[in-house]
């Protein structure tokens, strides 16, 4: 088989019977990163200037192709199964591009920041990064897109944290409960609703605090006020209030 290799001196090369043989992008000035060879010799290279260049052999010549112009291309690889093709780069800031059967370059969310070194796409697709970094994905799946009961949209990673789950102060900390004045979030109506459970349960508590000998003993003392006729206006009804 033929094989490729790069530097980060801008060097390209290939194998031939007698050795390696520089193919090299003429006056590139760009770190080369890494490196995909396909059918046909057909070669993708992923450069520092947010490029992916691409080898015609037929005219031993390059194409750059722009990807973005915001970071480097780490790491490239293409995946082709049942006809689908399609071609992934990595970024040095946890960014991942992918083209789909010749369409244009599309940013696709991405779980971290952390710069991305290496790249196997297949079932999952697998990419390796920066501080032992490892994000899969299952080729053919996709995550829907929704929102989060406060309205944050999922962008494929996750929900987006805009900080709105709390309440806004107007010096603009938050509170964990919404308000806009950081205390615990009082219900104006609930002053008045505790007073009145208040005096409820005082009622409650004074009447419970008569023991039973008191209450026997009124009544006996009612009892013996209408049997003596002392006072006319007394009835049975006082045995009761």
């Amino acid at each position: 088989g033929v094989g490729f290799a790069v530097d980060t001196s801008g060097n390209a090369f290939k194998t031939t019977p007698e050795g390696w043989e520089d193919i090299g992008v003429v006056n590139a000035q760009v770190k080369f990163y890494d490196v995909y060879a396909g059918e046909n010799e057909e070669v993708y290279i992923a450069a520092g200037d947010g490029r992916v260049y691409r080898y015609d052999d037929s005219y031993n010549d390059w194409t750059p192709i722009g990807v973005t112009d915001e970071t480097s291309m780490r790491s490239i690889d293409v995946y082709e199964q049942d006809g689908e093709r399609q071609m992934v780069v990595l970024g040095n800031n946890g960014s991942v591009f992918q083209r789909d059967d010749g369409d244009r370059w599309e940013e696709i969310p991405s779980p971290t920041s952390a710069a991305l070194f290496d790249l196997s796409l297949g079932s999952p697709d697998i990419a390796v990064g920066k501080a032992g970094t490892v994000i899969e994905r299952p080729r053919g799946t996709t995550r829907d897109a929704g929102s989060s009961p406060d309205g944050d949209e999922f962008d494929g990673r996750g929900e987006n944290d805009d900080g709105d789950q709390y309440g806004s102060d107007e010096d603009g900390s938050t509170s964990e409960n919404g308000t806009t004045d950081g205390t615990a979030g009082d219900d104006p109506t609930e002053d008045d609703t505790a007073d009145d459970t208040t005096e409820d349960e005082q009622t409650a508590d004074d009447e419970e605090s008569r023991s039973d000998e008191e209450i026997i003993a009124e009544i006996v003392d009612l009892l013996q006020e209408l049997s003596d006729g002392d006072d006319d206006d007394l009835s049975l009804s006082d045995l009761f209030s």
